[in-house]
This record gives C-alpha cells, sequence and structure tokens, in this order.
C-alpha cells in the first residue's frame, strides 16, 4: 500500500485520465508501465 506523496502523485495522474475519458483501469495501467519504462520521457 502507498501512502503519502507518492499517493497523491498517483491519484492526481488518474484523475488526468478520467478527465481525458480513459476510464478502463487495464488502460490506465497499461499507460502507466509505458510512461514508466520509456528512456527517452521529458527529454526534448
Amino acid at each position: 500500500m502507498i501512502t503519502g506523496s507518492l499517493r497523491n502523485q498517483v491519484d492526481h495522474i488518474w484523475d488526468a485520465f478520467w478527465a481525458g475519458s480513459i476510464s478502463n483501469s487495464m488502460t490506465v495501467i497499461e499507460q502507466f508501465t509505458y510512461l514508466g519504462s520509456d528512456p527517452h520521457q521529458g527529454v526534448t
């Protein structure tokens, strides 16, 4: 179980997915996995 700051960050990202009409929990988990494994994330 996660708590504190990490929990708040996850909740914030989850809310963003819901706001973007992605409500399928498996799709959200897939996107989390993709974002967490992309070595070029944030590189411009």
